[in-house]
């Protein structure tokens, strides 16, 4: 998905948890996010690899080798992160949020009104619905404020 779409769901998913903390006091803790987008390379790592190029570096073709290099270290870097976290449970498709109340758990997924599950999201929900959870994809604050509005009453 494009970066603007990614911000655009962050809002999303970031008003509707301030709505909740503020209207709901007690779900601070039970509702949670998910870090499933993958593992990064540290941005501090890269910054100041390029710093170093650029303080350090005149040649342009210098320059281009180095920068080839960091591509390269990005590369292999996620790539064992991303095995990494795989072996310590990080699963593609997870839900954004996770919400434990009431001795269930509801799992929330934050789009756009145009955004798509990936084919791993749809893959989990599935997962999730087959073994009795409940799935909410979340386009706007007032579906959020509806869903938890009625997960809350059902005490």
């Amino acid at each position: 998905m494009a970066t603007r779409g990614k911000a655009e769901e962050a809002i999303i998913q970031s008003n509707c948890v301030i709505w909740l903390w503020n209207n709901y006091p007690e779900t601070r803790g039970l509702f949670f996010a998910v870090e499933n987008e993958g593992s990064r390379l540290s941005s501090k790592l890269i910054k100041d690899s390029m710093l170093y190029i650029q303080a350090n570096i005149t040649k342009p073709a210098l320059v281009s080798n180095k920068c080839r290099e960091i591509i390269n270290m990005c590369i292999k870097g996620n790539q064992v992160a991303g095995a990494q976290a795989r072996s310590m449970g990080v699963t593609k498709g997870v839900s954004d949020c996770l919400f434990m109340w009431n001795k269930t758990i509801y799992c929330f997924e934050f789009k756009t009104q145009i955004g798509r599950q990936s084919e791993h999201q749809v893959e989990w929900q599935k997962t999730v619905e087959n073994n009795n959870y409940e799935y909410f994809l979340i386009r706007s604050i007032d579906d959020f404020q509806k869903i938890i509005k009625k997960i809350i009453s059902k005490i």
